[in-house]
């Protein structure tokens, strides 16, 4: 999984996981380190429990990651799937 697969899922997705699973995540008192480690323990969580749910929304051009789950164009050649 890329780095920005990776965010797209956190960003997009996190909603899926109940409030007990994803309780640590926004706790300040987290160090940057811990911060991190919760992120790859979410993600992990949600590709193991939700991946039927996860869906990439791909360029059909170019094969790129569309910047949100809904958009419609792509950011990387510009194709427009409107």
């Amino acid at each position: 999984m890329t780095n920005e697969e990776f965010e797209y899922v956190l960003n997009y997705f996190l909603h899926l996981l109940p409030e007990d699973v994803k309780h640590n995540y926004y706790y300040p008192y987290l160090s940057p380190s811990e911060i991190d480690e919760e992120r790859k323990r979410l993600v992990g969580v949600l590709k193991k429990d939700y991946n039927s749910e996860i869906f990439y929304n791909l360029c059909k051009k170019c094969g790129g990651l569309a910047r949100t789950p809904k958009a419609k164009q792509c950011r990387f050649c510009g194709f427009d799937w409107h």
